[in-house]
């Protein structure tokens, strides 16, 4: 699959099987067909071609039911959720998920995710809560409430059969119950019973994508260009966006 944006053409290879030489004759013949593109991207390929960056990348391959998921736990990381949770009900009486779809979830409740971010990560979108569901395909939101107030929030992609984690986030106030891992424990088997497989959960170090049985494995995002000194140029600029500029910071 390929989307055009202005001069730039966009592969949707995500940890697709392709074997190198057949993604490059692809890229020769999309140089060919369209003469108006000046470069080629994709991201979380298994392979890379042109001027590719290496990242790490999990998966989760999911149970049939939630007994092999929590299995996949050690015994300690069983007890901890478990504990978790009866923590979080005897504080605050109960608590629930509630899961939207993008067309019936509160604007308010992404206005709320993203002061989260700004608090967790110091992030500003810059966009509204139309435009950051749009441009991140989100279409379902959970969020954990203790109560009137929400503790966490996860935004998933489940428009395949493969479903992609955009972001999961929790409120600094109630750290100490660990709000974010019960809502992606429970979100876990909501996919299962919704009967999806697959999840991705992109690249970093956040611990919570190493457990119930996550795979780790590396993939590249990369661009390709028609022109050679474009991409020598490029090579240039990015050597010193990554190795020299933050020498300067030190």
């Amino acid at each position: 699959m390929a989307a055009f944006i202005n001069k730039e053409c966009y592969l949707g290879i995500w940890l697709m099987d392709i074997p190198k030489n057949i993604l490059i004759e692809v890229e020769k013949a999309i140089f060919q067909s369209y003469s108006f593109v000046s470069t080629i991207r994709y991201e979380y390929a298994l392979i890379g071609t042109g001027l590719a960056f290496p990242k790490n990348h999990f998966r989760i391959t999911l149970p049939d039911n939630e007994e092999d998921l929590r299995a996949r736990l050690s015994k300690k990381g069983r007890y901890n959720i478990k504990r978790e949770k009866d923590i979080l009900t005897k504080t605050f009486g109960s608590y629930q998920i509630k899961e939207y779809t993008t067309e019936d979830c509160p604007s308010d409740i992404i206005s709320f995710y993203f002061k989260l971010k700004e608090v967790t990560h110091n992030i500003d979108y810059h966009l509204s809560t139309e435009e950051y569901l749009n441009k991140y395909h989100v279409s379902n939101v959970y969020a954990l409430y203790l109560g009137d107030v929400i503790g966490a929030i996860l935004l998933s992609c489940e428009q395949c059969p493969i479903v992609y984690i955009e972001n999961l986030t929790y409120d600094t106030q109630f750290s100490k119950f660990s709000c974010g891992q019960i809502l992606y424990d429970i979100y876990l088997t909501r996919l299962i019973q919704k009967g999806y497989r697959e999840l991705y959960l992109a690249g970093g170090d956040l611990a919570y994508k190493k457990r119930y049985g996550s795979t780790e494995e590396v993939i590249y995002n990369g661009v390709v260009f028609r022109s050679k000194i474009a991409e020598g140029i490029y090579a240039i600029r990015d050597f010193v966006h990554r190795k020299i500029k933050p020498l300067f910071k030190k």
